[in-house]
């Protein structure tokens, strides 16, 4: 039975949000939702539900103050600290009081959108270890659990870095006759580069490839002799597709000694 004098309240709402609206917050920070309930005779009591769950806690904060025709408006104070747990979860805060129906409920509802990073990403498809043969097909997915929004995750294979020559300096001289051993190297990359020594823009098949680990820089040596003849040295690297302009090339100039330029 209501009482004469009783009068319900006029409204309901969670201060700066729309009903159903998604409010954003970071993992850890805090948020504070305030729920005003206006104009009710005698104040309404306001309670909090989390998920259509009645949630009871330290951190709610409640009162109400007199305002004209013996009207009062009762204030709600929530604050929380949203974990990814609380994501996409509903808050709602309700509005009791005896002229107020039972089976229409007065509330307002606003559901959390809680920013925190992904998991670490994994690769499905390969074990640690595995040895994949050339030519066979194999399927691998990269996965990263959770995270609002969700990561972005891009796959990319890893190219050799580009050849470097040692074992001659830019610029200076070799002579008729002098034995001159160069190096080429390109480390990293999977698969390893194929390094190829090219002279006159011809494959020089005598060029040795030294025995090398899987965790060593791909090598292959090229031991040189003066002829007057002899204009130039160049590296190409393959495959080529981890090359969009085709090659490298670094070449070494060889002088005659008879040459006075």
């Amino acid at each position: 039975m209501h009482s004469d004098n009783a009068a319900p309240p006029t409204s309901i709402q969670i201060q700066g949000y729309s009903q159903h609206a998604k409010v954003e917050v970071r993992e850890g920070e805090e948020l504070t939702l305030t729920c005003v309930v206006p104009n009710a005779r005698p104040a309404a009591q306001i309670v909090w539900y989390r998920a259509n769950v009645e949630y009871k806690s330290n951190t709610i904060e409640t009162k109400s103050a007199e305002t004209e025709d013996h009207r009062y408006t009762a204030t709600s104070k929530l604050q929380l600290q949203p974990t990814a747990e609380d994501d996409y979860i509903d808050y709602t805060c309700q509005a009791r009081h005896q002229a107020i129906p039972e089976d229409r409920p007065m509330q307002s509802t606003v559901q959390l959108s809680v920013l925190y990073p992904p998991g670490v990403p994994y690769i499905e498809g390969y074990a640690p270890g595995e040895v994949i043969r050339r030519g066979q097909h194999v399927q691998l997915a990269c996965r990263s659990r959770g995270g609002n929004p969700p990561a972005q995750l891009i796959c990319k294979a890893v190219p050799p870095g580009p050849p470097i020559i040692s074992g001659y300096t830019e610029g200076s001289i070799i002579t008729v006759g002098t034995r001159q051993k160069i190096m080429c190297t390109s480390s990293g990359g999977n698969p390893l580069a194929t390094l190829v020594w090219y002279k006159n823009d011809k494959k020089d098949e005598k060029a040795q490839k030294p025995p090398h680990h899987h965790h060593q820089p791909t090598q292959y040596a090229g031991t040189l002799y003066g002829r007057a003849n002899f204009i130039g040295f160049s590296l190409l690297v393959s495959p080529f597709e981890l090359f969009p302009s085709g090659h490298h090339p670094v070449t070494v100039w060889k002088k005659h000694r008879n040459d006075k330029r």
